[in-house]
């Protein structure tokens, strides 16, 4: 078992801020395509900070044969914490808001981080998403073919009908980032997701949780979030219209209200 290192960039650092929110990117993705476009529409005394996962954008590899969502969740606390002490933030309450497998570790956090992190928000994810065969079938595609390999199929999934033809800049940014990850962690990550089922224990979570949906994602659906919503004590499911699984970067003026009311 090893924590992954991963790099925060500060997207927002007002003068006087009002509380800190830590933002986390989905597979295959970085920051610099997803959370920086959102964040030009969320709060302006919000001190905003964004880590990419590992071996994704700024973040180093990750080489874990038993990797863990768990371990992904320590990671981000790991790298948060002496990032608040740094710069004199650390009596601000903290927040958090993932994207796919990043609102997985916001699940994980909730459980095993509250100490740290005030509210979550859990967008386009799930508490298990998709099967475990599945995943093993991607780690071992990415493998032998690289995560090129992903990017037909991502575009696909990512994004609501015809966004694309519209914003067609806005694929080739994140198609790029994907085959720009690390195969070997990207992999590991698959294999880490196809384990992760946190379905049984999101009644043991006991601080504010938001679960946003996109209206056209088939990747983790509507019924995902409202199953989130239904089990966590305090959680409201939210369906994003006219997103599918890239909601804050196809979405984010619908996206940032519901993060700021959530994170107050």
């Amino acid at each position: 078992m090893s924590t992954p290192a991963l790099t925060l960039t500060t997207l927002r650092a007002p003068e006087a801020p009002a509380r800190v929110v830590v933002l986390l990117p989905g597979m295959g993705t970085d920051v610099a395509g997803t959370w920086a476009v959102a964040a030009r529409h969320m709060a302006s005394d919000s001190h905003l900070i964004a880590a990419d996962l590992p071996g994704h954008g700024v973040s180093p590899v990750w080489r874990e044969e038993q990797a863990t969502l768990d371990d992904l969740a320590r990671g981000v606390a790991e790298a948060v914490r002496p990032a608040l002490a740094e710069s004199g933030l650390e009596d601000l309450p903290v927040h958090f808001a993932g994207i796919s497998v990043g609102g997985s570790v916001a699940l994980q956090l909730a459980l095993d981080h509250s100490d740290l992190f005030d509210r979550v928000a859990v967008v386009c994810s799930a508490a298990k998403i998709g099967e475990s065969d599945a995943w093993t079938e991607r780690a071992a595609t990415v493998r032998s073919q690289g995560t090129s390999a992903m990017v037909d199929g991502s575009m696909q999934r990512w994004f609501a009908p015809e966004f694309l033809e519209v914003h067609p800049e806005v694929g080739e940014s994140l198609a790029a980032s994907l085959r720009a990850t690390d195969d070997e962690t990207y992999a590991s990550l698959c294999e880490a997701i196809g384990r992760f089922d946190l379905r049984a224990r999101l009644s043991e979570i006991r601080i504010p949780v938001l679960a946003l949906a996109g209206e056209h994602d088939a990747v983790t659906t509507v019924e995902d979030a409202r199953m989130i919503a239904e089990r966590v004590p305090q959680c409201t499911a939210v369906v994003i219209a006219g997103a599918s699984h890239q909601a804050p970067t196809e979405k984010p003026e619908d996206v940032a209200p519901l993060l700021d009311e959530l994170f107050g």
